[in-house]
């Protein structure tokens, strides 16, 4: 049987991460309340709550957007438990026409304000499926909640230096736009 298999992954962080040690950088963060509440939220809106909720994900398949296709596709959740502070969601849509199998799971952590979530697609028949196109694997938009400008909390990455994986901040006001990408591609 032939099988193609695509994956997009996205973390969502809500809160500036510590680097673990690195000398002269910060060993731990303690989240907010209000850090916590809001990615609870957050994670509530968009994949918890499936499939009432908009997933956060977006892509084209055979010409039509993912937002028209899922509500129709047949759907299936399942919840594990990964330790005290962790929880898996899979949530998993299938198209009964190809047979192209989505399956989004979904990490939801207690004591951070993080959400992180992989997506993979699957064609489970042996004939070719539609064209998949423009996957992105993080689909949201945010509104300010006041005057101010949104403060992106992101890392350096690996540039091989002592400021790999430091923490970054980068202003974004109107209009603004930030693209981050691994220096090889």
């Amino acid at each position: 049987m032939r099988r193609n298999y695509n994956a997009a992954r996205n973390v969502v962080f809500f809160a500036l991460l510590g680097v673990l040690g690195i000398p002269g950088f910060a060993t731990a963060i303690t989240a907010t309340k209000e850090e916590m509440t809001t990615a609870c939220q957050w994670f509530a809106d968009h994949l918890e709550n499936f499939p009432e909720s908009a997933p956060p994900f977006s892509f084209t398949y055979g010409g039509r957007p993912s937002a028209e296709l899922l509500p129709k596709w047949q759907q299936s959740r399942q919840v594990r438990q990964l330790d005290e502070r962790c929880v898996e969601y899979t949530m998993t849509w299938t198209d009964p026409e190809s047979g192209l199998v989505l399956r989004c799971v979904a990490i939801a952590y207690r004591d951070f304000p993080v959400v992180e979530w992989t997506l993979f697609f699957q064609n489970t028949r042996q004939a070719d499926t539609p064209i998949l196109q423009d996957i992105q694997s993080l689909d949201a938009t945010w509104q300010s909640g006041g005057n101010g400008e949104f403060l992106l909390h992101h890392a350096v990455g690996s540039p091989a230096n002592g400021s790999d994986y430091g923490p970054l901040e980068t202003p974004l006001g109107p209009r603004a736009s930030k693209r981050i990408a691994a220096a090889g591609g």
